[in-house]
């Protein structure tokens, strides 16, 4: 599945011959999956090579490996030479999306995409429907799931945390609180560059797990990991507490019941700081639509939200938007705690138009 369309934007202009193609994208990501399970990437070193020897570096059968090759080639993730040997390319996506392909290829995900028809006509989400557990629930039961779905979630994180971290003010804080940041690559990113600041990391057991094992030596230690579910407690202690694209996996009363937690650890002083990517209905990528697809099938809702819903929710749970910026994939969203008496924070902002970070 590759990360994003060449022109997101763009209509599609869809006829018989394109629903044809579409039809057969199951080839395309198995394809994908099968050369990340296989580590093609690495087989190829750099040299034309013949099917018959990657066949043999995979361990796998010649004749069956050579449409695949061929399908690759096709995608330009890989070249077939004219002697009908192949080489990888500069940048070639095969390992950049290695943790994607091996988690979207598990049998799990695959099932779960089968019974998207139930999903849509209930509204109740796959996994629960075949599994009788919500998803996070799912990953603690499937270790080798949750080390894929974790994992890819940090190819993606690794992509970004520059922009967001330059986005986020921790001009005062000492102490910040990271909820369901999972490998902790954003909270890891931040102390390093912050060296008076120490984390605090706040994901279920299976994620915990994953963070101790990918966190830098050097910043581990300075990260208190707390085991629990942000549904049902949330530490204190935080100058910020930091949530990346959280939201966007629960239903409304999941978020509200998150987010009222948030709003009782906080102190007076404490600024939450929400990282999402907000909808825009008509302008949405197919990309965008289809994860809002997925988060019907994986949790019966969630997806996407406009400002004005994510606005809602955090008025809902005391909590008020006081600054909000703009990187190139994500809105990072600055609330604090209501007055009192109802009024705006204290350090509430104009509006205006977000900042653009590049």
């Amino acid at each position: 599945m590759l990360d994003q369309p060449p022109n997101p934007r763009s209509n599609l202009n869809v006829g018989c011959e394109n629903v044809s193609e579409f039809l057969i994208a199951h080839c395309i990501e198995q394809a994908l999956i099968v050369a990340a399970k296989i580590r093609l990437g690495d087989a190829l070193d750099g040299q034309p090579t013949s099917a018959e020897e990657l066949a043999r570096r995979t361990q796998t059968d010649s004749g069956a490996l050579l449409p695949l090759l061929r399908i690759l080639a096709s995608l330009g993730v890989i070249v077939e030479t004219p002697s009908m040997e192949f080489v990888n390319v500069i940048s070639s996506p095969l390992e950049q999306l290695r943790a994607r392909s091996l988690y979207v290829g598990d049998a799990e995900m695959w099932s779960v995409w089968g019974a998207a028809e139930g999903a849509i006509r209930s509204g109740v989400s796959a996994v629960e429907a075949l599994y009788g557990l919500s998803f996070y629930e799912l990953l603690e039961a499937r270790p080798e799931l949750a080390s894929n779905f974790h994992g890819y979630l940090l190819e993606l994180c690794r992509t970004d945390v520059e922009s967001i971290t330059e986005a986020i003010d921790l001009s005062t804080a000492k102490v910040v609180v990271e909820v369901g940041g999972g490998s902790c690559a954003l909270l890891a990113h931040l102390l390093a560059v912050n060296p008076v600041l120490r984390g605090i990391a706040l994901e279920l057991p299976a994620a915990a797990v994953l963070a101790r094992r990918v966190v830098p030596d050097a910043i581990v230690d300075r990260i208190t990991f707390v085991e629990g579910d942000a549904r049902q407690t949330v530490p204190g202690d935080g100058d910020v507490y930091l949530m990346k694209s959280v939201l966007c996996d629960w239903n409304d009363t999941n978020c509200l019941r998150i987010l009222q937690n948030l709003a009782a650890a906080m102190r007076p002083e404490s600024a939450l700081v929400l990282v999402e990517r907000l909808s825009e209905p008509r302008g949405q990528s197919l990309y965008e639509q289809a994860m809002d697809l997925q988060s019907v099938l994986l949790f019966g809702g969630g997806g996407l939200r406009s400002e004005a819903h994510i606005s809602n929710l955090l008025d809902h749970a005391g909590l008020q938007i006081v600054r909000q910026v703009a990187t190139k994939e994500f809105s990072i969203i600055e609330a604090r705690l209501c007055e009192p008496d109802g009024r705006k924070p204290a350090h509430s902002v104009e509006s205006g138009n977000p900042r653009q970070v590049p």
